[in-house]
C-alpha cells in the first residue's frame, strides 16, 4: 500500500492510497479531507485523468458528505413514514403518536459540523430500527398489486433504494426509503416489482411502473432524485 498527498486545484490536499487487491476506484471524506483509493497499478497519469473526468461527480459527492449548518435545531421533527424523530433537548418532552426521541444535552452546539454528524448519525441508526414498518408494507403493495416476490428484505445505503434479483425473485429496500413520504416509498417498491416482470428498464418494464403508479412514474422519480435529506448520506 502506497499514501501521498495530491494537491487539486479545486479540492485542496487529497489523500491518495494505492491499494493491492483493488478492482475499482473508492472516494470518502473525513474530517472535510478528500480521501480516493486506487487500485494498486494506478498511474499518476491516469489518477491525474480521474479527477479531470470525474471533477463534477466529486464536487456533488463532497457536497452530499459535508455538513449542512443547521440542519437540525432544538425542537426538530422529522416526518418518516409511520412515525417521526423528535432531536430535543428536553428529557420528558410531550409528543403526539409515533415519536422517537433524541434528547441532546442543553449546551448542545448546533450549529456545529461535528455535532450535526452526530445527531445524523443518530437519527440514521434510529430509522433502521423501523426497517419492519418498511417491509410490512412492502408485503401490502405487492398483495394489492397481486404481484409475488419470494421475499422482501431490508437493507442500508442511500445509493440503492432497491434492487431485485429475478432469478431469486428477491427484491432488497433500503431503510432510507423510511425518510420519504408514503407515495414515494410506494413508487421504489412498484419499481422494484415491475422488475419481476421485465429485468431491465426497457420501454415495457417503463409502461408497467407507470401503469402500477398511477401515470406518475417520472413525476415521483423527479422527486426522489431532488429529495432533500434529513440526515448527511
Amino acid at each position: 500500500m502506497a499514501v501521498y498527498i495530491h494537491n487539486d486545484k479545486e479540492f485542496g490536499n487529497v489523500k491518495i492510497t494505492l491499494r493491492a487487491g483493488m478492482k475499482r476506484i473508492i472516494a470518502k471524506v473525513n474530517n472535510g479531507q478528500l480521501c480516493v483509493s486506487f487500485p494498486i497499478i494506478a498511474t499518476r497519469t491516469s489518477i491525474l485523468r480521474y479527477f479531470d473526468e470525474q471533477r463534477q461527480s466529486l464536487r456533488k459527492f463532497i457536497a452530499q458528505q459535508t455538513p449542512k449548518q443547521n440542519l437540525y435545531y432544538d425542537g426538530k421533527l422529522i416526518h418518516c413514514f409511520g412515525f417521526d424523530v423528535l432531536i430535543t433537548t428536553e428529557e420528558n418532552p410531550k409528543t403526539e403518536g409515533d415519536v422517537s426521541i433524541i434528547v441532546v444535552p442543553k449546551s448542545f452546539d448546533f450549529s456545529s459540523a461535528a455535532h450535526t454528524k452526530r445527531i445524523s448519525d443518530a437519527v440514521r441508526k434510529m430509522v433502521a430500527r423501523r426497517k419492519p414498518i418498511l417491509i410490512n408494507y412492502a408485503w401490502q403493495v405487492a398483495e394489492e398489486l397481486n404481484i409475488k416476490p419470494s421475499s422482501f428484505v431490508a437493507s442500508n445505503g442511500f445509493r440503492r433504494l432497491g434492487t431485485c434479483n429475478v432469478a431469486t425473485k428477491q427484491i432488497r429496500l433500503s431503510y432510507a426509503l423510511l425518510f420519504l413520504p408514503e407515495h414515494l416509498v410506494r413508487y421504489i417498491i412498484c419499481h422494484e416489482l415491475a422488475h419481476l416482470t421485465h429485468p431491465n428498464h426497457s420501454k415495457e418494464f417503463h409502461e408497467l411502473c407507470n401503469k402500477l403508479v398511477g401515470s406518475k412514474e417520472k413525476e415521483y422519480s423527479r422527486e426522489v432524485n431532488h429529495f432533500e435529506w434529513p440526515v448527511m448520506k
